[in-house]
């Protein structure tokens, strides 16, 4: 039924058949939040059933073995498994992460409608260690959000806009 609302949506409104995300940028630039909202909006759609939201790292996930990664996995489901710093699996160089990375890659693919997996991470590290590494990261990951940094004159108007919003004293902003 779901299906069949959404193709009779416009072209613009439906959501994609994969809702996996590569968040790319550098530390600071907002991943993690926008992950977090990704995850209540998705629910809040009822595109995903739960507001489950598993954070960890391509490094612990690359320790823990497939069985442990599984069971982190089966705690998201219905919701995002969000992995910060997910180069750090290097499945090139590394035995451990490459098992992980393609058990991710099987479990984006196999459980695409009932989970959403959100990368995070440097651009070129996601690019070079993770999509370089097998072509099927690029297409289960095909939404790709770009964060560019902050310059200061940005900063200062967001100080800015915190302190009014949070009714600071006068002249704060112009610390």
């Amino acid at each position: 039924v779901r299906v069949l609302r959404e193709q009779a949506l416009p072209a613009e409104r439906r959501v994609p058949q994969t809702l996996n995300f590569a968040l790319l940028g550098n530390p600071g630039t907002g991943k993690t939040t926008v992950a977090k909202l990704l995850g209540r909006l998705l629910k809040e759609l009822g595109v995903r059933s739960s507001d489950a939201f598993i954070e960890t790292t391509g490094e612990k996930l690359a320790r823990m073995g497939a069985d442990k990664v599984a069971q982190e996995i089966d705690k998201a489901v219905g919701g995002v498994f969000f992995i910060d710093e997910a180069y750090a699996l290097e499945p090139k160089q590394n035995s451990d992460g490459r098992s992980v990375a393609m058990q991710l890659l099987d479990v984006a693919e196999a459980r695409r409608t009932e989970l959403t997996i959100i990368l995070a991470g440097y651009k070129d590290d996601i690019e070079k260690k993770l999509f370089d590494f097998n072509d099927g990261f690029g297409r289960r990951f095909n939404q790709q959000i770009s964060f560019e940094d902050y310059t200061e004159t940005e900063l200062a108007e967001i100080f800015q806009q915190m302190c009014t919003k949070m009714k600071w004293p006068p002249g704060s902003e112009d610390v």
